[in-house]
């Protein structure tokens, strides 16, 4: 499985001051910020990899691996 498979199962983002300073902080670390990419690994790791391990239940190594090429196709992006 590519993780590019995850792509149409994408997750909404609300108007909510939440989601507006992750849109912050991706501005940031585009402008070279480290800081705010860490902010938001520790924002989202649990709930990404929760969703990964539901996605492929019982497949653990499956959803690590997806979970590391999902934060490394982020940092490339």
């Amino acid at each position: 499985m590519k993780v590019s498979t995850l792509a149409g199962q994408g997750v909404m983002i609300s108007g909510n001051k939440e989601s507006s300073a992750d849109i912050e902080l991706v501005r940031s670390f585009i402008e070279g910020d480290a800081e705010s990419f860490a902010l938001l690994y520790e924002r989202y790791k649990r709930p990404l990899y929760s969703y990964l391990n539901r996605l492929v239940p019982g497949q653990h190594q499956l959803a690590d691996d997806i979970f590391q090429q999902t934060w490394i196709e982020a940092v490339r992006q």
